[in-house]
């Protein structure tokens, strides 16, 4: 029985095509969980349940987390087996107002033309972000997306969750915001990590030494970050500012940073050593796009 109730036609997949993609996504360094999962659904699940897929509705379906169905689905879409949509709800009636193939045409306001009111667009909210087959995998009947009954905002995959993942940060590089919009996130918990002592140690030690250090540090730092669900937003000189979802996870990465860092610091044998410094702060902040990158803007990273 299908995920949704439209349609019941089965059209045939290009088997050939996608166990050579399948294989493509075994074959990358992420563990990418479900890929059975997902070929036999691609192989055997009717054309409406492979059209704007909401990988929240499936999780349960596959007796799943819906977080490990983010990297399989980002992957999914990087290898050209799904195409990935960014679409727009009204916060009224909850209906489909926009419905996209980038992120670029995301706009932070949009217009319900059955409520015939404008509003704003939250990434966070307003964004929902769904997976469709790509033609060339399996030809399926697509419906028009503004006929599909829409979740509750809580039960879709939204556009916050998809940009604070490591492999839409890495392989989505390019997917970005105009640079003329800015969208709200209602809930996010930056954090920044500073070298304290850096400056002695580039005298002590010598540029050369120094910046392999700080190199050093970066990857401890980094694989701290990734491994409590964070993301790399970007560094500044040998600062490193991370996103994360949830507050308490960034709780505990700090911790965890401190704690590596301790150890790797005492491998240096420095006179002084040097010491890392985290700042930590969660609330609303605005999406923007800022040198080629997402980034996060406004009061709440300023006091991070």
């Amino acid at each position: 029985m299908g995920i949704f109730s439209f349609g019941n036609k089965n059209s045939a997949a290009d088997a050939d095509l996608l166990n050579k993609k399948i294989m493509e996504m075994t074959r990358t360094d992420y563990r990418l969980e479900h890929t059975d999962r997902l070929r036999d659904m691609i192989l055997n699940s009717i054309d409406a349940d492979l059209f704007r897929i909401n990988v929240k509705k499936l999780a349960p379906v596959w007796q799943s987390d819906f977080k490990p169905l983010i990297p399989l689905f980002l992957w999914s879409a990087k290898t050209g087996l799904m195409d990935l949509h960014w679409d727009i709800h009204c916060p009224q009636c909850n209906g489909l107002t926009s419905h996209h193939h980038d992120m670029e045409h995301l706009t932070s306001q949009d217009h319900c033309p059955r409520c015939n009111m404008d509003f704003e667009c939250t990434m966070d909210g307003g964004v929902e972000v769904s997976f469709s087959i790509n033609s060339n995998v399996r030809k399926i009947k697509t419906p028009d997306p503004m006929s599909i009954p829409n979740e509750p905002a809580n039960q879709r995959l939204n556009g916050f969750e998809v940009i604070n993942s490591p492999i839409f940060r890495k392989f989505f590089s390019k997917d970005l915001l105009s640079e003329k919009e800015s969208l709200k996130v209602q809930h996010v918990t930056v954090m920044f990590t500073d070298l304290k002592g850096s400056t002695k140690m580039y005298q002590d030690l010598g540029d050369p030494k120094a910046f392999k250090v700080v190199k050093d540090h970066f990857e401890v730092v980094e694989n701290v970050i990734h491994a409590h669900n964070g993301v790399i937003v970007k560094t500044i000189g040998d600062a490193i500012m991370a996103s994360y979802g949830r507050t308490s996870e960034a709780i505990e990465a700090a911790i965890a940073i401190q704690k590596e860092f301790n150890a790797f610091n005492e491998k240096l044998k420095l006179n002084d050593g040097i010491s890392l410094r985290i700042g930590i702060h969660v609330g609303p902040a605005l999406v923007v796009t800022l040198n080629n990158r997402l980034d996060y803007f406004g009061t709440m990273v300023n006091v991070a």
